[in-house]
This record gives structure tokens, sequence and C-alpha cells, in this order.
């Protein structure tokens, strides 16, 4: 299916994840069914909607009038069957218990349309579980949406052992088409966003139980460090910034010291034994033109001031 010609969506899910898809899938012009199996539930997602539409107003991420034609887009809904049979594009976006999520998509495999592609949002778990529970399993790809999703740009398009190409592409432009940033990874577990995330998060743990630093030390050490340049610059490129021959050497000390990094992964160290050390040799982890290497530094610290003077931190 052409993403262009995506203009009904069948969302179940009214929980935690649910209305911030639904609002973003409204705003971008499209018709949403969304479903839950109470209609109390689906009462406060519309209520939380309708609140995260006031904030959009009160920033003025949108125009006042704007609110009323969203939520008209959105069709809460306890009959399943009837928005199955509407939809352009399936998603489920219940509770993460592999089950559940098989149950919804055996049901929906028999009221979509044969064409209609399945998608599931989730956060860890593997693809083909879940496609094989439908006739469709190339035609099942899994997204991860990031909390909160109204917000976030990044989805993360998971690439099921099943999953055809042309699907997988299909999802990949949709979701560029409604505003998001999509990444495309395989099927493994947690993916790109939480496996990163959960590393931290063990690190961070780490030096608050040794004793390193105050819980919010540490919190402020990332906010106002590292963290604050990861929008500028991912961890990847920082290294090429950084020179991977530096990167070797910190490595290398780090573990003769005691620290517990693990062995330097070798293709860093081929990229540093060829010389490719990077930003300033013109290869490292990424490729760079020389208009690049000499500008690319200037421009990341434009970005970090205008940051900088947005949070009036500067």
């Amino acid at each position: 299916m052409d993403p262009k010609e995506i203009n009904r969506v069948a969302l179940v899910g009214s929980g935690t994840m649910g209305p911030g898809i639904a609002q973003t899938f409204a705003r971008a012009g499209l018709e949403v069914f969304l479903v839950d199996i109470r209609q109390e539930i689906l009462d406060k997602g519309m209520e939380r909607i309708g609140e995260n539409l006031d904030v959009f107003i009160e920033l003025e991420v949108i125009k006042p009038g704007e609110k009323e034609a969203i939520l008209g887009r959105i069709q809460p809904t306890t009959d399943m069957e009837f928005a199955c049979r509407q939809a352009d594009y399936f998603m489920e976006a219940v509770q993460e218990v592999l089950e559940r999520k098989q149950q919804v998509h055996r049901q929906a495999d028999q009221w979509c349309r044969p064409e209609v592609i399945f998608t599931t949002n989730a956060s860890h778990m593997r693809m083909d579980p879940l496609a094989i529970a439908t006739k469709r399993p190339d035609r099942f790809v899994g997204t991860h949406w990031v909390n909160p999703p109204h917000i976030m740009q990044l989805v993360e398009v998971v690439r099921g052992p099943s999953a055809s190409e042309a699907s997988i592409q299909t999802v990949y432009q949709f979701l560029k088409r409604v505003g998001k940033a999509p990444v495309i990874c395989k099927d493994s577990l947690s993916y790109i966003n939480n496996y990163i995330q959960s590393a931290l998060g063990r690190a961070a743990l780490d030096l608050l139980e040794q004793g390193v630093a105050t819980a919010e030390d540490i919190d402020r050490a990332v906010n106002t460090g590292f963290g604050f340049r990861l929008p500028v610059v991912g961890p990847l490129a920082f290294f090429d910034m950084a020179g991977l021959d530096n990167v070797r050497d910190s490595w290398e000390y780090v573990n003769r010291m005691g620290g517990n990094l693990g062995p330097l992964p070798q293709f860093i160290q081929d990229l540093v034994d060829q010389g490719h050390w990077g930003l300033k040799t013109g290869r490292g982890i990424y490729s760079y033109s020389e208009k690049e290497t000499r500008g690319l530094a200037n421009e990341r610290n434009r970005q970090l001031i205008r940051m900088l003077k947005t949070l009036k931190r500067i």
C-alpha cells in the first residue's frame, strides 16, 4: 500500500501510549478509530488528548481553532470490528503482554482488508511471535514510539524476520508523513533507544550505589553535560569528533585502572590502525567531505549556543 493512501487508522489501546499516538495521527489529518474494551478508558484517553492540545495551544504549537478539528478526527469506540473494517492501517498499543497482543492481532486479522499493514507498539518484544498470530506476517511491522508519543520525534521501525521490505518502507514513509523521525532497526531485544537508555541507567545506578555523587548531581551532570549535547551530536558522531585514537587511548587507560569497559570493539581498533581517526582525518565511523571536516565543529557549537540561549542558560 502507498503510504499516501493511508487515511484511516484503527488504533487499539487507549491507555498509556494510545491517546498520544492517536493525537499525532489526527493532527496529521488522518481519521482515527481509537479502540478499547471499556468506554471509561476511552473517555480518559480523550480527556488526556484534550489536555495535551491545550498545552500545544499555550505554547503556540497549534492555533486555538485547531483543537476541535483534531478531536473531531478521533472516534473513540468499543467496537473493534467496526474500526478494523474502516482501516487503511492497523496499530495495536495495548499492554506489553504477549498473549494479549496476540489476541488483538488475531481478531483484527479477521476484519481488516488483506492489504492492510499491521503494526504493534512495543519497547522490547520480538516480532515473530506476534506476526505469526496473523495470516499476514509479511505485512507485520514493529514500531516503538517513545513516550510521550505526541511530543517525541523518534519512532523505531523494527524489522521482524518475516516482514517484507515493502512493508518496512511503507511504515517508514508513513511515519515521516505524520511528522515523526523514524529509524529502522533489526528485531533485537530492546531495539536502539531502550538498549542505550538501559546502559545509561545501569551506569547512573552504579555511580549512586558506589556513593560517587548524589542522585541530583548525577542527573545534573547528564543534563548539562553529554546529555545536553546529544540532540546535536550522537554518541558515535562524538567519538569521531573526539578522535578515535583518543577514544582508544582513554578506553585502554580506564581498563588498566580497573574499569570494566571491556575490550575495545575490533572495528574501532582497525580504523585507528588504518589512520582513520574521525573528523580530523576525514574518515572514522562516518566519512566526511573536506567541507564537513572544516565546518562541522563550528556548526555543532552554533546549535549548542542556540539551545543554551533558548533555555536561558547563557
